[in-house]
């Protein structure tokens, strides 16, 4: 008896040990709302071996950074509080897209961050209006200055998929010559996640004048669909759970510098679909043949 009195003695010493030693994820965004409480509650879930914890982004400047701590950090003001730091800790980013990556950061990159960007990369979103429809062969792409750098990139994807792009810069989201000017030829214009020329004052002017011609909207994001634009590639809360704990399984030395959430969904608009009369599998089905294709042709 005395020995098994012993060895729980010993176990309750050694807790507060163990607890200290967990490493801890740290999430911070401007605002614990719900959608952050609950993304905060499902990692915490996934992640049994760390201790997560949530802390806003106004009193990061008052934490003690160790090298314990992984941070998630979701949206720009976080990593803005990170790119501050003279010795950063680990960080995954979520809710930054390319562009702004691009505006916030530039060339400034640190060994030990990873950047999981929001958009779904340009190949999926080219793969996926091929299964929706044979007849979607030519893609435009209207861009700003802040978005130019995708373009290359974009069209490579698309020179592999037999698509033929045409890219116009649009100075202003208003700017109907140039948008014009694409929808002629066209088949489909495909959205990149560029807020100068995607956001809720311009969006409406788009899908009128884009479908004024019977020209569909792909992308560039999941509310953009509920606002009338076809379908997109869109990762949700279990993609974003799933990709970090992939990744916090990898040694940090071993992250790249940027990537895409492991897995994505489809979303469509039945009514946009069924206007220009087509049929289309359920986005379930949609999203399987997606996986095949991606896994079938690189």
């Amino acid at each position: 008896m005395w020995i098994l009195r012993l060895l729980c003695i010993v176990i309750l010493l050694t807790m507060p040990t163990i607890a200290s030693a967990m490493p801890s994820v740290i999430v911070s965004a401007n605002r614990n709302d719900a959608a952050i409480k609950l993304f905060v509650q499902s990692l915490d879930a996934r992640l049994p071996n760390y201790s997560v914890s949530f802390v806003a982004s106004n009193e990061l400047y008052q934490t003690t950074v160790t090298p314990n701590n992984i941070y998630i950090l979701v949206g720009e003001n976080p990593l803005r509080w990170h790119m501050q730091l003279n010795n950063p800790p680990p960080s995954i980013v979520l809710k930054i897209s390319q562009v702004q990556g691009q505006h916030i950061l530039g060339e400034h990159r640190t060994h030990n961050q990873l950047l999981l960007w929001n958009d779904p990369p340009a190949k999926l979103q080219l793969k996926l209006l091929t299964l929706l429809s044979k007849r979607f062969k030519r893609v435009g792409i209207p861009y700003t200055e802040q978005s130019a750098f995708l373009i290359p990139e974009i069209e490579q994807a698309a020179e592999k998929l037999g698509l033929k792009v045409t890219t116009r810069q649009l100075s202003a989201y208003d700017n109907i010559s140039d948008l014009r000017y694409l929808l002629q030829r066209s088949d489909i214009l495909l959205g990149i996640d560029d807020i100068t020329l995607y956001n809720p004052y311009s969006i409406k002017s788009i899908l009128l004048t884009s479908y004024a011609d019977r020209i569909p909207l792909l992308g560039p994001s999941f509310p953009y669909v509920d606002a009338g634009a076809l379908a997109t590639v869109y990762a949700d809360q279990d993609n974003w759970i799933e990709s970090i704990a992939y990744w916090l399984n990898q040694p940090v030395d071993q992250w790249p510098s940027e990537s895409y959430a492991s897995r994505f969904r489809v979303k469509t608009n039945s009514q946009v679909a069924h206007s220009l009369s087509l049929t289309l599998p359920s986005d379930s089905e949609l999203a399987k043949l997606l996986l095949l294709k991606e896994n079938t042709y690189e």
